[in-house]
């Protein structure tokens, strides 16, 4: 999969939100998957501009266990929260290498969550 830029992710999100394509129209024409131009729609959506920026790379267990329990509490998809706390790729935020190293810290129903990856 290609890389994009900042920049070409603003225009592409733009560029659907100008109503003229669907999601899939552009993915074929871009050679990407849909899904993916859905989240950056969903990251612009809730974070503006900011959703392309650069950011923090190195989340605390604290903060990943944070934002586990608000995923759950609301009965939120992956997408909707990483789009509300502007994580590019939730699920290997979420599962990341360190991530097993604390599951014994995570409540129950977190734990149970966390098996339906």
């Amino acid at each position: 999969m290609a890389k994009f830029t900042a920049d070409e992710k603003i225009q592409i999100v733009l560029r659907y939100l100008n109503g003229n394509e669907s999601y899939r129209e552009m993915g074929r024409s871009l050679g990407i998957s849909d899904t993916i131009i859905l989240n950056w729609v969903n990251q612009y959506k809730q974070n503006g501009l900011e959703a392309f920026l650069k950011r923090c790379t190195n989340y605390t267990q604290q903060f990943k266990l944070d934002v586990l329990n608000f995923m759950v509490e609301n009965g939120m998809s992956l997408f909707e929260t990483a789009a509300i706390f502007n994580i590019p790729a939730l699920q290997r935020f979420l599962l990341g290498k360190n991530s097993s190293k604390h599951k014994e810290l995570m409540p129950f129903n977190l734990r149970t969550c966390l098996k339906s990856f």
